[in-house]
């Protein structure tokens, strides 16, 4: 049976298709693997607040080590080399993850410093491959190009994502003790890890950079080095990038333990909520698109940050789980929006050196921000079994941290909702 994609695939370069390959089956890892890392680490006995600084913290740790994938890219002569690597060893990871479910032996260490170390590796190498891999990609797609194939590049992932969320729920539903969840989140890792090798095989049909790698030491002492970043523009993104991380991570590494733990959802209804997010993307992915070609990619990202802020504090209004469901289409449109809007706002940089340098330093600062917001929502969370209060001061909390990034992005000038919103005085200095 010859597989295809729907239109427009055929409009797609011929050299751009194994990106569509290549992010199906990465897609694929993410909704069979990663999207159940926090159920994984609950099953393994963590406590609902050490479950959202697991999946963050980890995080932050990889920021750190992705600023050695200049000096990697360069080593090996090629971005393309170097996120080939990344992403094998990140699949590595994975596929130790599902051995240590089985309850085999990996290495001497206890088994909790084997989870957060195989954790931090799979957030490493894959925050490590994401400057080069933005760089990489940025410089091989037509500038003319570059909206329609993002915008139909992320449809792909939403709908493969969605895929294996639904495998890995179904898998897992039904399923009462950990003894019984253990061997299936070890097939789930398994199989998403060797979705990882597949995506490799098509990131090397991609065509070479047209960007060659290069780190000068010495340049990072000279001022014209770091002159780009002075700019209003780029100064704002970076602004605007670090408040959002910060903001939506008091809430968001906790949604999972809140789902399973606090509302006892069982896997089939978990896995549904989960779904739906990524479904209202896919479906609304057609939206996006047509919104950034006339809006623009700055009014794009401001009406997704608008759209992000209620979120978290619809969740303290009901348990139905009706509400619940449409609290998750709800969150799936406003991400899908923001999340576009800002992919294509990075893609603006021209230059394919200062767009691998700003996603580096915003990486390394979301990461930061990150573990900063998740430690807020692990101390409110208090020191016991969380409670209603606790999940509810925690979920208000995002909420109003969300309006500052809001607030931050008009200071860009050409969002057109800066002159609806506030007055013009404002920006006039």
């Amino acid at each position: 049976m010859h597989v295809r994609f729907p239109q427009p695939y055929d409009a797609v370069p011929h050299s751009l298709r194994a990106s569509l390959w290549d992010v199906a089956f990465y897609s694929l890892m993410i909704g069979l693997g990663e999207t159940y890392l926090s159920a994984f680490v609950l099953t393994m006995g963590f406590s609902e607040r050490a479950s959202g600084l697991l999946v963050t913290l980890p995080m932050l740790i990889g920021s750190v080590v992705q600023l050695a994938a200049g000096f990697c890219a360069q080593i090996l002569r090629s971005q393309k080399t170097w996120v080939m690597v990344s992403a094998s060893i990140q699949g590595t990871a994975l596929i130790l993850l599902g051995l240590l479910s089985c309850g085999l032996t990996i290495s001497p260490w206890p088994k909790d410093t084997n989870v957060f170390l195989l954790i931090s590796t799979y957030w490493a190498f894959g925050l490590a491959a994401g400057p080069s891999w933005s760089s990489w990609i940025g410089s091989i797609v037509p500038d003319d190009r570059r909206t329609q194939f993002f915008a139909y590049r992320t449809r792909i992932a939403q709908f493969f994502t969605v895929l294996g969320l639904l495998i890995a729920g179904l898998a897992l539903d039904n399923r009462e003790s950990a003894s019984q969840k253990l061997p299936i989140f070890a097939l789930l890792f398994l199989a998403s890890g060797i979705c990882r090798y597949v995506s490799v095989s098509f990131l090397a049909k991609h065509p070479e950079s047209l960007v060659r790698p290069s780190v000068d030491v010495r340049a990072l002492f000279r001022h014209r080095f770091w002159s780009w970043l002075t700019e209003k523009r780029t100064l704002v993104i970076i602004a605007f990038l670090f408040l959002t991380q910060m903001a939506t991570n008091v809430s968001g590494p906790f949604f999972n333990a809140y789902m399973l733990k606090h509302l006892a959802l069982d896997y089939h209804d978990y896995m549904i909520l989960i779904s739906t997010a990524f479904v209202a993307r896919v479906v609304a992915g057609g939206v996006f698109q047509k919104l950034a070609s006339s809006l623009g990619p700055t009014t794009l990202t401001h009406l997704g940050a608008l759209l992000i802020v209620p979120l978290p504090i619809l969740w303290t209004t009901t348990n139905n789980f009706g509400c619940l469901i449409l609290f998750q289409a709800m969150t799936g449109f406003a991400w899908g929006c923001h999340e576009l809007g800002v992919t294509l706002m990075m893609m603006d940089k021209h230059s394919h050196k200062e767009r691998h340098s700003l996603l580096t330093i915003t990486q390394l600062l979301n990461a930061t921000a990150m573990v900063i917001g998740s430690w807020v929502g692990y101390l409110l969370l208090g020191s016991g079994v969380p409670t209603a209060t606790d999940y509810g001061r925690l979920f208000t909390l995002s909420s109003i941290l969300r309006f500052l990034p809001f607030l931050v992005l008009p200071r860009l000038g050409d969002s057109r909702l800066r002159g609806l919103l506030f007055p013009s005085r404002l920006f006039s200095r």
